[in-house]
């Protein structure tokens, strides 16, 4: 027996209440001998034993009233094993049902998710004629089918038998909350939360939920932790790649199995055609990395596919990549001393370039700027410029607006109010500084600045690329006068200088991207950076910084991200977005216009992005428009079980069901006597009023008794 209000059999105790009055309320008789009456005692005698029987019925009575009452309050059920319980109490049952992607791995039996999908079903033929059930699925994102719970059993059935496995990652805590809430909004006196899962750790938290009223069973349909290798990752060296250049990529194994050392054959595959195969080996509950080195030779979007041996998840032996290759870069660089910033960018001046020199610059005077074309310029370069002149400054805001970067080097020619007034550039100049001893360089990942974290991913992709050591206080370019600069509201930065100041600040203007220094670039007066090592390597990664068309932090996303770009105004209004299953959706721009914003990315795969909103994803020598890709989220291939007791610590009140899967007559073998049957509110009740009754016949055939004897009694 159980109770479903079990607080009200504090009341019981009430029970002894009558007991309490009549032992306070009882008087002694004094005793006197009189000879006379000892023939009357005798038959008082017997009068009083028998109203003393009497009186004791009543009390046990008024006693046994009470104690019904609070039993009654209280709730009282029978389990449905019990022989005499077999007519069901009125059930509501949420059905959480685990189809996340690890519910798709391989067992030596069956796929867990087969497993699950049978033990739903063999709980709702478990269920009466009257009972409502509903199913939520589990994955990154919860999905209740039925809201509220129905009584058509049969097309809840169907709902189970029609569910699939997802991509997502497994997400328990939403599902169950949302199951909670709903059985809450139940009138049913039973109320059933069952979650069936293959309970892996990374999907539970130690959040706990309130669950009153509601009786919980989880259902485990896996018994123990299976071993599984996964790729985690696929890593490019610095942030940017150029056709003609090697590239380095790391393909990250993890073994998250704890014993044995695995052994996988590893593919790359770029645009569908397999290019470099190996194998890895990784060691137990550890990671390992493989590098493939791969030259693009044409600029362009490109897709990679790695690939592992199968083992029993293959939906993570495969891993998606997308990577931007820049081509031949036209550079123009206006201001003072340009040309020394054209060789630090192209030493082959006087050669035609080639791919292996991927920017092609070109130099004006800045007070030309308003009367040349910068419509085959890539990228713009301003070489300590006065900012001054509206109309020059109006041909770089073009520029941008075009979607196209700006690199700004700042030097002693710098108009400060002028600059100042620009809204659109990311920082500020509020005055000169010079320093007596130099200030040297810090990039903002390795200086770890809490202000410079949303620079971070930069400051590593600028400066990702040269060796340890090169930024150590000892050997970093030394800069002896620099400007104060303040950034804006949304601006980057990316490195500054020992004092803490901001030495290059980044911003996105309406497509465009732009970088200012604050160095001049050229000479000697304000810093050494020009006569460095490191200058030729530096500026050329902040050109390829400006003009990658990576404006989010990277193009891999996990299942149920979403994808975001900023949009310039000469971009597309509509996008069409192919989908790895071959559908086109379409998307349309934020309402400001400024962004392009795509979350239904359930499926792992590449995401092909067309400007025409046709379903071309490739041109004709199969490199994409514009992409990126969506992944399995890593923590999915760890399956290791939780503790049971840290899984039950998350509802009040929880059941365990094992083997729940293999028929109906098993399920009801393993529910047993643990589901609630016939309440008995109602008999205790009953039993009171009854009882209640019996003691008001006794109480008044004691009182008539007593009236009818009161004679012998005085006499």
């Amino acid at each position: 027996m159980g109770f479903l209000n079990p607080l009200f059999l504090l009341g019981v105790a009430s029970a002894g209440i009558p007991l309490l009055v009549h032992l306070w309320s009882r008087r002694q008789a004094r005793t006197m001998d009189f000879s006379t009456l000892r023939f009357l005692l005798e038959a008082h005698r017997r009068t009083v034993r028998r109203f003393q029987f009497e009186q004791w019925l009543v009390l046990a009575l008024r006693m046994l009233t009470l104690a019904c009452i609070a039993i009654a309050l209280a709730r009282p059920v029978l389990h449905a094993g019990t022989f005499f319980a077999d007519t069901h109490v009125r059930t509501t049952a949420a059905i959480v049902l685990d189809n996340s992607a690890s519910m798709g791995y391989d067992g030596v039996a069956s796929m867990p998710f087969e497993r699950a999908r049978r033990a739903a079903t063999n709980i709702l033929r478990s269920l009466n004629q009257g009972d409502e059930a509903t199913l939520i699925l589990a994955s990154d994102e919860s999905t209740v089918l039925f809201d509220p719970a129905i009584a058509q059993l049969a097309q809840v059935e169907q709902a189970v038998r029609a569910a699939e496995l997802t991509h997502g990652a497994t997400g328990a805590d939403s599902a169950i909350r949302r199951a909670v809430d709903l059985l809450s909004r139940s009138d049913a006196p039973n109320r059933e939360l069952y979650v069936i899962s293959d309970f892996t750790a990374s999907g539970w938290t130690s959040a706990e939920i309130e669950a009153d009223n509601v009786r919980a069973f989880f259902v485990p349909v896996d018994a123990q932790s299976a071993e599984n290798v996964a790729i985690t990752a696929i890593e490019t060296t610095g942030a940017f790649v150029a056709a003609g250049l090697p590239m380095e990529l790391h393909v990250v194994v993890r073994n998250f199995g704890a014993t044995t050392t695995a052994t996988r054959g590893l593919r790359l595959f770029v645009n569908d055609e397999l290019r470099h195969s190996t194998v890895v080996t990784a060691p137990p509950s550890a990671e390992t990395r493989e590098r493939i080195s791969h030259t693009f030779e044409v600029a362009g979007l490109y897709r990679l596919r790695a690939e592992l041996d199968g083992d029993r998840l293959a939906i993570d032996d495969a891993r998606h990549h997308v990577v931007s290759v820049l081509g031949q870069l036209d550079v123009s660089i206006v201001g003072a001393a340009p040309d020394m910033m054209a060789l630090a960018l192209n030493p082959t001046l006087t050669e035609r370039p080639t791919p292996a020199y991927t920017i092609r610059p070109a130099t004006y005077a800045f007070d030309t700027l308003t009367q040349r074309s910068l419509d085959a310029a890539d990228v713009l370069i301003l070489q300590d410029v006065s900012m001054g002149d509206g109309g020059a400054m109006g041909r770089v805001r073009n520029h941008l607006l075009q979607g196209k970067p700006v690199l700004a080097f700042l030097g002693p020619a710098l108009d400060r109010a002028g600059m100042n007034a620009v809204e659109w550039m990311p920082a500020t100049a509020a005055g000169v500084k010079t320093y007596d001893a130099p200030q040297r360089l810090r990039p903002a990942h390795v200086s770890l600045a809490t202000a410079d974290v949303a620079g971070s991913g930069a400051s590593e992709a600028v400066f990702g690329v040269f060796e340890d050591g090169t930024w150590d206080e000892g050997g970093a370019p030394g800069v002896y006068t620099a400007y104060d600069l303040r950034p804006r509201p949304n601006a980057v930065v990316i490195a500054r200088l020992s004092d803490g100041t901001p030495f290059v600040v980044s911003g996105d203007v309406a497509g465009g991207r732009l970088i200012v220094v604050n160095s001049p670039g050229a000479g000697t007066e304000w810093s050494d950076l020009a006569i460095q090592t490191a200058f030729l390597p530096l500026v050329q990664q902040l050109v390829f910084h400006a003009a990658s068309p990576d404006r989010t932090p990277g193009r891999e996303l996990v299942v149920g991200e979403t994808f975001s770009r900023s949009l310039g105004p000469t971009d597309p209004l509509v996008v069409g977005v192919t989908t790895p299953d071959g559908d086109v959706r379409t998307v349309a721009r934020s309402q400001d216009g400024s962004t392009l914003t795509y979350g239904d990315t359930n499926a792992i795969g590449v995401y092909a992005l067309d400007g025409r909103g046709a379903s071309v994803t490739a041109d004709e020598d199969g490199r994409l428009r514009d992409a990126f890709a969506v992944n399995l989220d890593p923590s999915e291939s760890d399956l290791t079980l939780v503790p049971r007791t840290e899984a039950a610590a998350k509802l009040p009140v929880v059941d365990w069901l094992d083997d729940v899967s293999s028929g109906r007559d098993g399920f009801e073998v393993a529910l047993g006597s643990r589901r609630l049957g016939r309440e008995l509110w109602t008999h205790f009740l009953l039993l009171a009023v009854i009882l209640m009754t019996a003691e008001l016949f006794v109480a008044n055939r004691k009182s008539t008794a007593g009236d009818a004897a009161a004679p012998v009694a005085g006499f």
